[in-house]
């Protein structure tokens, strides 16, 4: 009866540590969906010609993106 009581403990302890992993990795990955998300937005903001925020700028993919734009209306006019 105890080695029964004690492998349903271990089992619930596997399962905890499981679901606390799980967890971990979730919230890993709905935070690289907000970040990808941001940048897409800010890509989108300097390719309509308005300027991303300077906290968006500090990306290079933003700012390689706004400069280019700037360039090109720089050119055309």
């Amino acid at each position: 009866m105890i080695d029964k009581e004690v492998g349903s403990r271990f089992f619930l302890m596997k399962k905890d540590t499981e679901i606390k992993n799980l967890t971990a990795k979730l919230r890993n990955i709905e935070s690289d969906y907000v970040y990808l998300g941001a940048l897409m937005d800010a890509v989108g903001l300097a390719l309509d010609g308005e300027e991303p925020s300077d906290f968006m700028l500090s990306f290079p993919i933003v700012r390689r993106v706004y400069d280019l734009v700037l360039s090109k209306n720089k050119e055309v006019l």
